[in-house]
């Protein structure tokens, strides 16, 4: 790697043993890469057929200065990438790699139709309550579903080493008032005589109790409510009353008169699964609110955020089943999402807006995973704080395969305007021919200098990215990786593996160059260029590794010098070498000289040899000009 990158902001879904994630390449890097070293992680990839997680087997960063290309394609989507980023192009046969540079409009780029399920199942609440440090397990209660009363001879067996602890029989107690407290549950879970599915939890005694489900199923019904809250809940905290913890209520609000049948899918999920709400109809809204920490905590931390702003689909909905995709979608829909029957024409379009570029950018990959490719935009009122962001479902075949998203009068108001249509129109702005894909619209070039992002996945070589964009690996720099690559493609790379027999042996030639003029022992050398080449920090396959090692093996003292951040990396390696801030402080003192990577900034030194206690300079790049007084040995490889 290190030519072919992406923008920090754009975006993998990836995935690890925990969970999977929509993440940026910034966030990506921060987390799972270190140094050298890539963190046992898997990334959404296409592998001509389908999609599947692999695992990213490198990972690097790098400051870049050059043009970046933001390729804009139809539906309004969008990645940016350096100039040599492989991306793939679709065709009738399959895709074809070709460089950012030279993609032209009317190129077709693939897109995400599908994705692997691993649901969830079910939620926990116990295990998540116990492990939040938000809660004190001795002041959180289970209640179970029945009384305590016809288990109390088991009861005491079991607890009877604890109840001896304390000063008053408090067995009697959790008898009398049917409860346990959590930290006593979890201490002798495994013998007492009740589950976790059999007990509700919560944080407050004395009366007006709201009990949460200690397992909470996954199901349709859970994730249609995920869908509601995310369109129209919030989170509140309030301090107001008295004690030191302050309530925490959840909302969802609805219209005063016109979405009864939203108001009563919600309470009658509430109701289902055991949870006390309350519902107040006012003139702008019917708000239903359920007070409990346990609750509201549970629903924060799925990812769901506490309001409009920080609104965004949970990473855990990405791994669910197409039939609780379409459960989340038709909450979100349902909510606050929009029908527009077109008065031009018998056509209708699903409409979605909201503040929150994760809840859009989230609700695009789902879309994508159903098959459904909606477009996005962007856009910005003088007004607003900040902008808004829109999807749009267009065409006659995405209109109807989301249908059942809404409720049953609007389904039949939908499916009778799609069978008034006098003909079947082709979609416009995506392709689904085999291989799902957009057309390139419009490619804007800019001259910047940023830090980028690469990674490299195993055996598909290709990920998806922003906008469900599908893209290839970014091209891998080492001969290694392309001599795999054609191996796995039944083509022996003959002429590769005779110029990694030339590299491999260069690094001993320079080290017996300088052989030839200085014995080494005990005395300074510098290496200038530690990074695989110039406009990169990455040190895989950099050949200043074995003369470094070359160099200690002769006993010398090694100073080393790159312009990039390569140093300290190289230093986790070799941490006995002097890393300098200039090539002029490695020089100082030194009695030889490597150049291993051809920086531009090394082929304008000069004076700088001055310091040298003796100018003997092996230039493995042909990047210095030789001068009077200086001993000069130059090849290339």
């Amino acid at each position: 790697m290190g030519g072919s990158c992406l923008t920090g902001d754009q975006r993998l879904l990836i995935r690890t043993a925990d969970k999977t994630e929509l993440i940026t390449f910034e966030q990506f890097h921060e987390r799972f890469v270190d140094g050298e070293t890539v963190r046992d992680v898997t990334v959404l990839s296409h592998d001509g057929d389908g999609f599947e997680f692999k695992p990213v087997t490198g990972a690097t960063k790098r400051q870049y200065t050059g043009p970046l290309h933001t390729i804009e394609t139809s539906m309004s989507k969008s990645v940016t990438v350096t100039h040599d980023h492989p991306m793939l192009v679709a065709s009738d046969g399959g895709t074809a790699v070709v460089e950012a540079q030279n993609l032209t409009e009317g190129d077709r780029l693939p897109t995400l139709d599908s994705m692997p399920a691993n649901p969830v199942g079910q939620f926990d609440l116990i295990e998540f309550v116990a492990d939040a440090a938000r809660f004190d397990n001795e002041r959180v209660y289970l209640k179970p579903n029945f009384e305590l009363e016809t288990v109390k001879d088991e009861l005491r067996d079991v607890l009877e080493a604890y109840n001896r602890n304390h000063s008053y029989d408090r067995v009697h107690e959790f008898i009398r008032n049917n409860y346990i407290p959590l930290d006593v549950f979890l201490e002798f879970e495994s013998s007492l005589p009740l589950t976790r599915a059999a007990v509700s939890l919560y944080t407050t005694r004395g009366g007006g109790q709201t009990y949460v489900p200690g397992i909470i199923d996954a199901d349709e019904s859970f994730w249609r409510f995920i869908g509601y809250y995310l369109s129209e809940g919030h989170i509140h905290d309030d301090s107001s009353g008295h004690g030191s913890t302050p309530r925490r209520r959840l909302f969802i609000s609805f219209h005063p008169s016109d979405e009864p049948e939203l108001v009563a899918d919600v309470e009658t999920y509430f109701e289902d699964i055991g949870i006390r709400y309350r519902t107040d109809t006012q003139e702008t809204s019917t708000q239903i609110e359920v007070s409990s920490r346990v609750f509201a905590a549970f629903i924060e931390s799925l990812g769901c955020g506490t309001g409009s702003y920080s609104a965004a689909v949970p990473d855990i909905a990405h791994d669910e089943t197409a039939t609780h995709k379409r459960a989340l979608l038709a909450g979100l829909f349902r909510g606050d999402g929009h029908i527009n029957y077109t008065n031009h024409s018998n056509a209708v379009v699903y409409d979605y807006g909201s503040v929150s570029e994760e809840l859009i950018q989230g609700m695009q990959f789902l879309l994508h995973s159903l098959g459904i490719v909606p477009s996005y935009k962007q856009s910005e009122s003088e007004k607003s704080t900040q902008p808004a962001h829109f999807l749009r479902v267009s065409s006659k075949a995405q209109i109807a395969a989301l249908t059942e998203l809404f409720q049953p009068e609007e389904q039949a108001k939908i499916e009778n305007r799609l069978e008034q249509y006098e003909r079947e129109i082709a979609p416009i702005g995506y392709t689904d021919g085999g291989t799902l894909s957009v057309n390139v619209n419009e490619i804007s070039t800019q001259q910047t200098e940023t830090e980028v992002y690469s990674i490299e996945v195993a055996d598909n070589s290709t990920f998806v990215t922003t906008d469900g964009l599908v893209v290839h690996n970014c091209f891998p720099k080492d001969t290694d990786a392309l001599r795999a690559a054609a191996r796995d493609r039944d083509y022996e790379p003959e002429l590769l593996d005779a110029v990694v027999g030339v590299n491999e042996t260069q690094p001993r030639r320079l080290l017996e160059l300088l052989d030839r003029h200085v014995d080494v022992a005990g005395e300074r050398v510098a290496v200038l260029g530690l990074a695989f080449k110039p406009d990169t920090d990455d040190i895989r396959g950099s050949r200043a590794k074995p003369v470094i090692a070359g160099l200690q093996e002769r006993g010398a003292e090694v100073a080393a010098y790159d312009p990039s951040d390569a140093s300290e990396t190289m230093a986790r390696a070799y941490p006995d070498v002097e890393y300098t801030d200039s090539a002029s402080g490695a020089l100082d003192g030194a009695v030889g000289a490597l150049v291993v990577t051809d920086w531009p900034a090394f082929g304008a030194l000069d004076g700088e040899f001055d310091a040298m206690a003796r100018q003997v300079v092996v230039d493995g790049r042909r990047i210095i000009e030789a001068r009077k007084g200086m001993t000069y040995e130059g090849l290339t490889w």
